[in-house]
């Protein structure tokens, strides 16, 4: 038996296995593979919907299905199976005229099983984003069935894929912060809103998240150990519900203060690798 046989690691894509750069240093490639032959399940962890995962899944080594949209589906991408989708309750469309009536500078989308679907039909810098990472969505949306899987809000006509806390102006981010606190209310409870950056809300269905998913994903691959890496308020819950956490040195403030998470080099210097490293020495 290898020193990891007892391991789920799941971890975030985006900025945690990825860099900010957007690509992954092979130095997490290598150290995932090293962690896989020592007999451990690593999977994919995220907040990108299946269509948007696929576009990166050939990059990192897994053995274990991978947790999309918040872990609000399972998708083994070896077998092309959905083994489960935990979709937005109906109400969540009430939510779209919510954000609008805020006033605020924003771009919607509604994430369905198969693409993404744009509500307006001014290109956004999050539209550019998801097209160059191979996913075309459909622009100008108004009717879009159901059901859905993710409704998510962008600020500032969605230029937030490589912002940072300390980069937005701080009115900009305080109405933004206002706006979940109002959308939180409205739902009591009916729907799950977390942020992946400053100014990105994702909503989902209330039953899952990042952790919960990811305990279950660990109980049903007969794994004691969980492990999670991430680097964004969306990972929170993961990280507490982890047996062992880590994020990277640039991971968001609200991260990198949570406790019992260990701290790894920056993203773009491979926080996968140095998350393995350590884990070895725990593991002792």
């Amino acid at each position: 038996m290898g020193i990891f046989s007892n391991v789920l690691f799941t971890s975030d894509f985006d900025h945690t296995v990825s860099g900010m750069d957007n690509l992954v240093p092979e130095r997490n490639i290598e150290a995932i593979r090293f962690f896989m032959q020592e007999g451990g399940l690593f999977c994919l962890n995220s907040g990108r919907s299946l269509p948007l995962m696929r576009c990166r899944i050939h990059e990192v080594p897994t053995n274990a299905p991978s947790l999309c949209y918040n872990g609000a589906a399972c998708y083994d991408f070896e077998q092309e199976k959905l083994l489960y989708a935990h979709t937005l309750p109906e109400f969540a469309a009430s939510l779209i005229e919510r954000v609008r009536e805020s006033g605020l500078n924003v771009c919607m989308e509604v994430q369905r099983l198969d693409t993404h679907y744009e509500l307006g039909d001014q290109l956004s810098s999050r539209q550019y984003f998801l097209e160059k990472e191979g996913l075309h969505p459909v622009y100008g949306a108004t009717e879009i069935p159901h059901p859905w899987m993710k409704l998510v809000v962008c600020g500032a006509d969605g230029r937030t894929v490589l912002e940072r806390a300390e980069d937005v102006p701080e009115q900009a981010l305080a109405d933004f912060l206002y706006l979940q606190k109002e959308l939180e209310a409205y739902c009591g409870g009916r729907c799950y809103i977390t942020r992946s950056m400053p100014r990105l809300l994702e909503i989902s269905n209330p039953n899952c998240n990042k952790g919960t998913a990811a305990r279950a994903l660990a109980q049903n691959m007969g794994r004691r150990i969980l492990v999670c890496a991430g680097d964004a308020p969306n990972d929170e819950q993961m990280l507490r519900e982890a047996d062992y956490a880590f994020c990277p040195a640039d991971a968001d403030p609200s991260i990198l203060s949570l406790p019992r998470v260990h701290v790894t080099a920056p993203s773009g210097d491979g926080c996968i690798y140095d998350a393995v490293r350590q884990l070895e020495e725990l593991l002792k």
